[in-house]
């Protein structure tokens, strides 16, 4: 069974590559359902048992890159915003 911060992390994952195919930009800021992921945290504070907001960003980011290398396409705007 996963914990509380792996679903997060997989959930990120998710997201991030979701985000790419639906043809949003590399920046987790942009994209509403992970920032909803961090509703409610104090800047620099983790939640017990949480990831970190680093992580989530981090892995959110990962996955859209992998997505887009994945893809093939050379004439999506991979750079973050």
């Amino acid at each position: 069974m996963l914990t509380s911060k792996e679903k997060q992390l997989v959930l990120a994952s998710y997201l991030g590559t979701l985000a790419f195919f639906t043809g949003k930009k590399a920046s987790p800021c942009l994209d509403g359902d992970c920032m909803a992921m961090l509703t409610g945290r104090d800047v620099g504070v983790t939640p017990e048992g949480e990831a970190s907001t680093k992580d989530i960003l981090d892995v959110w980011a990962r996955a859209w890159h992998s997505a887009n290398t994945a893809s093939g396409e050379t004439d999506r705007n991979a750079k973050p915003v």
